[in-house]
């Protein structure tokens, strides 16, 4: 027995299996086989917990063999990692569109087929246990919607969403508006510096994820059977279970998910732009903080310079006084010589106070840079 994870390998290549092979084999338990209908067979017997899957195989090619394991396998949940040469946007919608979790190109390097395959059970992990939460939470998320009615969640979003102050409160916003149309959904939002990636139904898939990232430039709607991508410039959604068998209910959701999207797309603009100024703001405060710092150590160099010149002319005054008595100068110009040194020194005081004037306009200046940074 054995508590290993199981890895099922479905390719025909021989080569690619060995590598698989050694690359998984201490960490999961693998079983390969080189067809698609030898996967068919072994899934009952082996119930594999996650399946890497080639696509260019002979009789059943992989997107058949997917189709085969969400629609009539007993495992219709289980992890399928589409392994392929093929590395076209066309050929990664149609893995999506046909249940695949992720995509790996080969030539593949070990690393990266370890770290997708890690985030895959993670994911899968997280999306089994809201499975049936989220079945409860469709349900009454569509009844409300009867008395709720379309223009109210519109209106209750725009509302709630002026309220958001970062993406994760908006993008949580987006999706409880679209549970209320029933709608299972993943999300992007792409800021200046980031990319932030949410789901109403767990976490969202690296392949959706990849998918949202390369359609958001094709249009405002880009449809791939039940799965409609809506595009804005800062953000895309991605509903995946549009109801194309109720012709109404598909028209009133594509009528009504561009408001949604585009209050949001204008909310991330707001936000980035509060971001922004919050760090100007900050910048600024550290700047008049540093010039205060500045000022009190020039301060305390005026003040010691202050001391030490008055200290200088009381000295000059003193030896001047010596020294008078030792020349043949009359008192009168004694006097005149002793005043002298005594206005220059009261000129240099006069000069120290202008000095702590200008200290008090610059403190004053910093106090009311403070109070208009704080406001």
């Amino acid at each position: 027995m054995t508590n290993k994870q199981k890895i099922l390998v479905v390719d025909d290549e021989p080569t690619n299996v060995t590598i698989m092979h050694e690359l998984l084999e201490d960490e999961y338990e693998i079983k390969s086989v080189s067809c698609g209908q030898d996967a068919m067979e072994v899934m009952h017997e082996f119930k594999p917990d996650l399946i890497l899957l080639d696509i260019a195989m002979p009789e059943m090619d992989g997107y058949e063999v997917c189709e085969w394991i969400r629609t009539k396998s007993e495992l219709p949940m289980v992890p399928v990692i589409f392994v392929s040469a093929k590395d076209s946007l066309e050929e990664k919608l149609k893995g999506y569109h046909i249940g695949g979790d992720d995509y790996v190109t080969k030539p593949f390097e070990g690393v990266e087929l370890l770290a997708k395959i890690k985030v895959t059970f993670e994911k899968a992990e997280k999306i089994y246990e809201l499975e049936e939460e989220y079945s409860h939470a469709r349900s009454a998320a569509l009844e409300a919607m009867t008395g709720v009615g379309d223009s109210g969640v519109i209106i209750s979003f725009l509302d709630n969403c002026i309220d958001c102050k970062d993406f994760s409160e908006l993008g949580n916003e987006l999706l409880e508006a679209a549970k209320k149309f029933g709608l299972h959904c993943a999300l992007q939002i792409r800021s200046k510096n980031k990319e932030f990636n949410y789901s109403n139904t767990g976490e969202s898939k690296p392949l959706e994820e990849e998918l949202m990232r390369k359609v958001h430039t094709k249009g405002r709607f880009f449809d791939s059977g039940a799965r409609t991508f809506v595009n804005y410039e800062r953000i895309t959604i991605l509903v995946k279970n549009m109801p194309l068998e109720d012709p109404a209910s598909y028209g009133r959701i594509k009528d009504n998910l561009p408001h949604l999207l585009k209050g949001a797309d204008a909310r991330i603009a707001a936000i980035e732009n509060e971001m922004s100024q919050g760090r100007k703001r900050l910048a600024v405060k550290r700047a008049i903080e540093d010039t205060r710092e500045s000022l009190q150590q020039a301060q305390l160099l005026f003040n010691n310079l202050k001391e030490d010149n008055n200290q200088i002319m009381e000295g000059l005054i003193r030896e001047m006084d010596a020294e008078l008595l030792s020349l043949n100068i009359s008192n009168d110009k004694e006097k005149y010589l002793i005043s002298m040194l005594r206005q220059n020194r009261e000129k240099m005081e006069d000069s120290y106070g202008a000095g702590e004037q200008l200290e008090q306009i610059f403190k004053h200046i910093i106090e009311k840079m403070f109070e208009i940074i704080s406001e």
